[in-house]
């Protein structure tokens, strides 16, 4: 056999569609050391086993993974190889598919620095799905609005797929992470029964409009996060798992007098860019929000659907990037009894009646009385159990008629017995912070300028 490829020892590029042994294969490849380009096009995954792609696998400690692998002691097949392909007719079901998948990434996790790309090419016409090295959240595959992925669980991490084609089908039916920039039928998503993470990106109508409620997605989500969404796609639906939910509608949001409910039954960290949308929300106990406030009729909103749809009570986190007007913001607080984090964006726009709000009051006695309170008793407090008060895009140094105010603030709470142990005003265009710290009489401003990588808050779904 080895006088057969001897004159292929330079060869570079090889398709192979010929089935033979992967036996026989293996002593094939091995006869072609400058071998760069390798194109296999087989039946099934049935065709060769992952003992013999384990064979292309170079030796490594596999550091830069979630978690290290144990060096292997040999040379591997073809390890000059830049580019793998790997064609099939059709991909196979669970469970016997299962162990590929983490082999090809070891391929690939295996051969960097250096690099080698692996192409898996699917069905006629061919869909290509680039395999890549595990990673900790599916988040972190490439930031391209032409790229969509879908991942599969490893013991080192999440193992994603990518491709730039139009997402017409998913043959990777064991796929448990979606992160789809193409549209999507509603045909391509009943076939996915295990997706416990669904990223959609920011282009219009990639989920349809109104699927059925019988879609496995609506059984299996914990995780949901669509930037451009019409609301039909979620009036009226059950999201039976879903814990985590970031949900930014296109067009207007939904009409409140005859929408729809959505049920979020275990739902506890939920940001929303339209009050409407919010409305229609029914969630029995969540415990940190992202909203936009701004609707002119924000008081009716509040206190006739999300007060009544959404218990509020065990609220600890708020995030507010847009409002009306600021005594919305108050209206709203003044339900958040358990609130211990408040970040609010814009806070240029900000006045002394809105930061005053905060200042602790006595029953029909004056501000100056609570300076000579020591037990703090019978004061009325805005969120008593608040600790972090955030303000983002205010430039302190412009705002400094307030600062009479923030030093009642600090100093006030400290004395009633709700502390703040955090007041930071964030100026992210000048790049820097200003803290505000105090307690009983004490009150100190220091200004911190910010790492260069510091980025606005945002609720980590």
């Amino acid at each position: 056999m080895p006088h057969s490829f001897a004159s292929a020892q330079s060869l570079s590029e090889l398709d192979l569609g010929v089935q033979c042994s992967e036996q026989l294969l293996v002593l094939a490849l091995r006869q072609l050391p400058a071998l760069e380009w390798l194109c296999l096009r087989l039946a099934s995954p049935h065709a060769l086993s992952e003992t013999f792609f384990q064979g292309f696998v170079a030796a490594r400690s596999n550091a830069g993974s979630p978690c290290e692998k144990a060096a292997l002691p040999r040379l591997p097949l073809c390890a000059n190889l830049i580019e793998l392909e790997v064609h099939y007719k059709r991909w196979l079901r669970d469970p016997e598919r299962k162990g590929l998948i983490p082999v090809f990434s070891d391929i690939v996790s295996s051969r960097q620095p250096e690099g080698c790309t692996l192409s898996l090419g699917i069905g006629w016409p061919v869909q290509y799905w680039f395999v890549q090295r595990p990673v900790g959240s599916i988040c972190d595959v490439a930031d391209d609005n032409d790229i969509s992925a879908i991942g599969v669980s490893s013991p080192y991490g999440i193992i994603p797929l990518e491709t730039r084609f139009s997402v017409t089908e998913i043959p990777f039916k064991e796929a448990e992470y979606l992160v789809a920039r193409h549209r999507l039928s509603i045909g391509c998503l009943s076939t996915l029964h295990n997706l416990v993470e669904l990223r959609v990106g920011d282009k219009q109508d990639i989920l349809p409009t109104a699927p059925p409620p019988s879609l496995p997605l609506f059984r299996t989500l914990r995780v949901f996060t669509a930037e451009n969404i019409h609301p039909a796609f979620l009036a009226g639906q059950t999201f039976h798992k879903l814990e985590r939910g970031r949900i930014f509608l296109h067009g207007e949001g939904p009409n409140l007098s005859h929408a729809k409910v959505t049920q979020l039954p275990v739902c506890t960290r939920l940001d929303v860019d339209d009050l409407t949308l919010l409305a229609t929300f029914q969630i029995p106990w969540v415990s940190e929000l992202g909203v936009f406030f701004d609707h002119p009729e924000f008081g009716m909103i509040w206190e006739e659907h999300i007060t009544v749809n959404a218990n509020l009570s065990g609220l600890t986190l708020l995030h507010v990037y847009g409002w009306h007007q600021q005594a919305d913001l108050i209206q709203a607080l003044r339900c958040l009894p358990a609130l211990k984090s408040l970040i609010v964006v814009s806070g240029s726009d900000l006045d002394a009646d809105f930061f005053g709000a905060f200042v602790p009051m006595l029953p029909n006695e004056t501000a100056a009385l609570m300076e000579s309170h020591n037990e703090g008793r019978g004061f009325t407090v805005l969120c008593p159990m608040l600790k972090s008060l955030l303000i983002e895009e205010c430039d302190l140094t412009q705002r400094l008629e307030l600062i009479p105010v923030f030093k009642q603030v600090v100093t006030l709470r400290a004395v009633s017995g709700s502390p703040l142990e955090r007041f930071t005003f964030f100026d992210y265009e000048l790049g820097r912070k200003t803290e505000l710290v105090g307690g009983h009489g004490i009150f100190v401003m220091e200004t911190i300028v910010l790492d260069g990588d510091a980025e606005p808050f945002s609720l980590d779904i």
